[in-house]
């Protein structure tokens, strides 16, 4: 390290460069945010909430591959209570079988800008922001069946004192509701929700995180400035005050070689999910970039429509278009041979080595399911009643057609006339949320939300089972082994979901498609950096929190701070 350079030693002992404040942290975003309100959306779509808001508890960052390394924080999808801190929330303890206590941080406060005026957040804060997502027909309330048969919602939410929030919860979702009363709820103050109404005015934006929103052009950039008056120390350097750069503007770049231009060009300082065509053009370029490679854990999928009378009813069917499809000559063709045939219902990264199961420990009829095997198919077509085949449509995104293309044409070859219904995003979203599809459906399936993965097969929850089916022992086994042990007995439920698995894909309740290998890639400038994408559960993009701007290599290097 050269001597001029600052040092300092850090929460583990480390010398390292002293960080340094100042500078604006410039990223990019494939497309423009869904809202700035979390009441009907999950964690994915807010992303500038991620900056403006904060939650109960954070992951740890030292954890991570820039501190002990023991975690990716790659995966914005697991959520570990051992490696979970406070955020908002100072601690919080499970008593007996249906409560939950958290004791909100003293002296925390909301952005100092009207109509909050950076008052103390308290108890009640807390409380509101809950009962406000947790209500029936929000993104959360549906994921509980708030109101509806089934309801495993909170019983209660009630601010006991200035600084303590009592949620009483049934038996069987107290540990999830542990989990997602944690990750989920956003703080917001209830004078926002007075003034703005819905929040969909980027204005809105108000909360304690460590930046505040200050601009917002819609598909075009978004841009934030620091919060002079933000709490948090940084994790791995005490007494340094987050965040370090004076600002994050993200720039709304849906076209891939836009953006790849834009790194090559110095404009951005980061992307996330570059596919390897481009990293490999990139680096030729610009040998100096950083990277980072990762299994992307949102892999392509086709759902059926398993509670109508229509072929894929039957296993052998939904096993035929299994074996139809050339996986291997997706990976080699498509991806660039940079893809996985097999990450599913978990994903195999190290967080999860413990519950994944490689393919060749499986029962032979998930390998077969696996294999291309078009003679099979045709076969098990023939016995299901369909010697010629069937026709269908799949409805889709126009960023899905290329995929879909090879896999149309790999159906026709055993009979299956499969039309794309490709729809505008929009309208393709709306149909994804709700499962209104008539037959089949391509959504990505998340691999990594271990926790609850079984979700994906209760039929009173359309936004994760698009199939919406049914399987009486899979329902049995997920109320009687995985919901009692969520969070509160992490090892029993891993158990039992490593358990669940063979069966669970002997279902062929969804086609897995093969998932890409992706990079995040950045620039030599951007410092304190190692490819954290989410620093605990749904915390996307939120590592503009822990990293600084080297101002002066950055101007050497392009001219500009």
């Amino acid at each position: 390290m050269p001597a001029q350079v600052e040092t300092i030693k850090d929460a583990l002992g480390r010398t390292v460069e002293k960080p340094r404040y100042g500078g604006t942290l410039n990223v990019v975003l494939q497309a423009d945010v869904q809202s700035f309100d979390s009441l009907n959306l999950d964690q994915s779509g807010i992303w500038t909430m991620h900056l403006t808001n904060e939650k109960l508890s954070v992951g740890d960052f030292v954890a991570g591959p820039s501190g002990k390394n023991e975690v990716t924080w790659n995966m914005p999808g697991i959520w570990d209570i051992a490696r979970e801190t406070g955020q908002l929330a100072e601690s919080w303890e499970v008593q007996g079988n249906d409560t939950i206590i958290f004791r909100i941080r003293k002296g925390i406060r909301f952005h100092n800008k009207p109509p909050v005026n950076g008052r103390e957040v308290v108890a009640e804060d807390v409380a509101y922001s809950m009962r406000r997502v947790m209500a029936a027909g929000t993104f959360l309330g549906n994921a509980f069946s708030v109101g509806k048969p089934g309801d495993n919602g909170p019983k209660s939410i009630t601010a006991t004192d200035k600084y303590t929030v009592v949620v009483k919860t049934p038996p069987e979702s107290q540990g999830n509701l542990l989990q997602n009363l944690n990750v989920g709820v956003r703080i917001i103050a209830k004078e926002v929700v007075d003034q703005y109404k819905d929040l969909t005015d980027w204005r809105s934006a108000h909360g304690t995180g460590a930046y505040m929103l200050t601009d917002y052009v819609r598909d075009s950039s978004i841009s934030f400035k620091r919060n002079p008056d933000y709490w948090r120390d940084h994790p791995l350097y005490p007494g340094m005050k987050m965040p370090f750069p004076d600002g994050v503007r993200a720039l709304i770049i849906p076209d891939t070689s836009t953006q790849t231009a834009a790194i090559r060009t110095g404009k951005i300082d980061s992307m996330y999910g570059v596919l390897p065509t481009e990293v490999e053009t990139l680096l030729k370029s610009r040998p100096d970039l950083n990277k980072y490679k990762f299994l992307q854990f949102l892999g392509p999928a086709l759902w059926f429509r398993l509670d109508k009378e229509l072929p894929f009813k039957d296993l052998k069917v939904r096993r035929a278009i299994m074996m139809a499809i050339d996986r291997e000559g997706i990976i080699q063709g498509y991806y660039k041979g940079e893809a996985s045939k097999f990450n599913h219902p978990i994903l195999n990264v190290g967080e999860l080595a413990d519950i994944f199961t490689p393919l060749d420990k499986l029962p032979k009829t998930v390998q077969e399911n696996y294999t291309y095997n078009p003679d099979m198919a045709k076969k098990l077509l023939t016995e299901a009643g369909y010697p010629n085949g069937f026709k269908t449509k799949i409805v889709c995104p126009q960023g899905a057609v290329d995929l879909l293309s090879i896999v149309k044409d790999n159906l026709a070859k055993v009979g299956i006339q499969a039309d794309l219904d490709v729809k505008e995003t929009g309208v393709w979203a709306t149909i994804q949320r709700n499962s209104t599809h008539d037959e089949m459906l391509y959504v990505a399936i998340t691999n990594i939300y271990y926790t609850t993965p079984l979700a994906y097969l209760q039929s009173l929850i359309p936004v994760y089972n698009h199939s919406r089916g049914v399987d009486q022992y899979v329902e049995d086994y997920y109320k009687e082994k995985i919901l009692p042990n969520q969070v509160l007995k992490d090892k029993e439920l891993r158990a039992n979901l490593k358990a669940l698995v063979p069966y669970l894909l002997d279902l062929v309740w969804v086609v897995e498609l093969p998932s890409a290998y992706l990079f995040t890639i950045w620039q030599p400038w951007v410092k304190g950096f190692n490819g954290e994408y989410s620093v605990g559960r749904g915390n996307h993009g939120d590592y503009s929190l822990y990293v600084w701007i080297d101002k002066e290599a950055k101007l050497k290097a392009t001219g500009q701070e």
